[in-house]
């Protein structure tokens, strides 16, 4: 097996932003989502293999991809990771892009996978990244890619201020936005998972 890795966490946790970066090493190759997904849901014991045969045949290769959560326990990697981002920032960036009959789903949805991160946290091979430090403090995102042995990245070329990431159709601008009855809900089910991954308010 050669040098390779995996970070996953739920959709809307920076793995677009965190893969861009470290493909700008000139010598590994760093995938965001690089399969249908459809594919990359699939759970059936017969495609996690077939995921970790790829693997198994790169080197220097790594993927910081939402969906690989759903075979994150399985895949026999040199490194793993697991991007945590404030639930409830997560579900507002969800609310601008999904339907408001689907809201309920999501929430719940959500909360059933920071579940399991709060188990997967109490792994000690699992490193942790924290969203809210890699988008501002360039010392920690440098941190978080030579964990992961990269360390060929030219980090004068990144500039933090420029991350833009934002849906055109915005409706929600702040958690306050939402509808009352959405945002009890959601503080219920989620805040509480801010104390369990300490991440400042």
């Amino acid at each position: 097996m050669g040098k390779n890795f995996l970070i996953s966490g739920y959709g809307r946790s920076g793995t677009k932003f965190l893969s861009t970066v470290m493909n700008l090493s000139p010598s590994w190759q760093v995938k965001h989502e690089p399969r249908k997904n459809r594919d990359q849901k699939n759970t059936n014991i017969e495609h996690t293999l077939k995921i970790q045969n790829f693997f198994d045949e790169q080197n220097l290769y790594g993927e910081v991809n939402s969906y690989m959560r759903f075979h994150f326990e399985k895949m026999n990697v040199e490194k793993k990771g697991l991007l945590i981002r404030n639930p409830l920032d997560i579900f507002l960036s969800v609310a601008n892009r999904k339907p408001q009959n689907k809201f309920i789903d999501f929430i719940n949805d959500i909360d059933n996978w920071y579940k399991t991160f709060t188990e997967w946290k109490k792994d000690e091979n699992i490193k942790i990244i924290y969203f809210h430090k890699m988008i501002d403090d360039i010392d920690y995102l440098k941190e978080i890619c030579e964990y992961f042995d990269i360390t060929d990245i030219d980090y004068s070329t990144i500039n933090l201020n420029k991350k833009v990431n934002v849906n055109k159709k915005i409706r929600f601008f702040v958690f306050q936005d939402l509808p009352d009855i959405i945002k009890t809900i959601a503080e219920k089910k989620l805040f509480g998972y801010n104390k369990i991954f300490n991440i400042n308010e």
